[in-house]
């Protein structure tokens, strides 16, 4: 789960910007959505930050008492994928970590050989609050889970159970409510950005 991103001015989270960028010498993704954009964060918005970790409210994922009901994936089925290579694979291989999104009445997550920490950070993203992982699950997992769409959820149209309910009776997992270290950004400048 990325980390929280706190201060700042309100037009961080209503103005859009298109960034269309060339990068050189065929870097890896590690390079391109790590140093790469924070340098050009920094050169067109300004942007001055610092890291801190607070004590936030946050959910802890935690394995139920009857053990987890997690398929693991088998071994030698795909491959782990390398950040600094990926994009220079001319025939890409079954990549570990693949995952589908579908919604609806019913948001449906299947991740293929998903670690916890993956799992966490695409299937339970848009919870109110970061995900802890206390499972102390490791390796990698096929999980499928269906749950109603919070909104919907709210609104009583649909027959999906919460994502909390989900978890626990799909997958021997449990979400609970806490406080705990979360790690942030703390932006201390930004500018709205220049056209070129």
């Amino acid at each position: 789960m990325p980390p929280e991103v706190v201060g700042g001015p309100r037009w961080i989270d209503t103005d859009r910007y298109d960034i269309v960028a060339t990068a050189p010498d065929n870097p890896g993704l590690d390079q391109m959505y790590g140093p790469m954009t924070r340098t050009l964060l920094e050169d067109r918005f300004r942007l001055k930050l610092h890291d801190e970790v607070r004590r936030l409210p946050v959910y802890n994922l935690t394995v139920l008492k009857q053990s987890a009901k997690l398929k693991p994936t088998p071994d030698g089925s795909c491959v782990p994928i390398e950040l600094k290579t990926v994009l220079q694979s001319p025939t890409p291989p079954n990549y570990c970590g693949r995952n589908s999104v579908t919604t609806g009445n019913a948001t449906v997550f299947d991740g293929y050989g998903v670690t916890i920490t993956e799992f966490i950070s695409r299937a339970l993203r848009t919870l109110d609050r970061p995900v802890i992982d206390l499972s102390g699950l490791t390796g990698r997992f096929d999980i499928h889970l269906e749950f109603a769409p919070a909104n919907l959820l709210d609104n009583g149209e649909v027959s999906a159970p919460s994502v909390f309910t989900a978890i626990q009776e799909q997958l021997g997992l449990k979400l609970s409510a806490s406080t705990g270290p979360v790690k942030v950004h703390v932006i201390d400048h930004v500018e709205r950005a220049s056209e070129n």
